[in-house]
């Protein structure tokens, strides 16, 4: 994995059980579009802003409990992301990807 600017390096990324799921079910209506390509590349663009600039990436929501836990929200049109990061330890985990709006035919 490369190094994000500045030398520090990529955050960790998981998420919650659910996400994988919501994922697939994502690419799936995609898929059925014909907008997979679109899709394919909001994820990885998605996954690399969250390696790299998580907190530049998002609008914060709230802090979690745990001292230094933010959730963001971020927006690749038409794919919302909710996540959290931990700065300290470098980790963000994903709570949720859903359709933010319908993709244009």
């Amino acid at each position: 994995m490369s190094e994000s600017n500045g030398g520090e390096p990529p955050f960790k990324v998981g998420n919650l059980a659910a996400v994988p799921g919501q994922i697939l079910s994502l690419a799936e209506s995609a898929g059925q579009q014909g907008k997979l390509p679109q899709f394919l590349e909001i994820m990885k663009t998605a996954m690399g802003q969250l390696e790299r600039r998580p907190i530049a990436w998002g609008d914060p929501a709230y802090n979690l409990a745990h001292p230094g836990g933010i959730v963001y929200r971020a927006l690749l049109a038409p794919i919302s992301f909710v996540y959290a990061v931990y700065s300290s330890e470098r980790v963000v985990i994903i709570l949720e990807v859903r359709q933010f709006a319908e993709y244009a035919p």
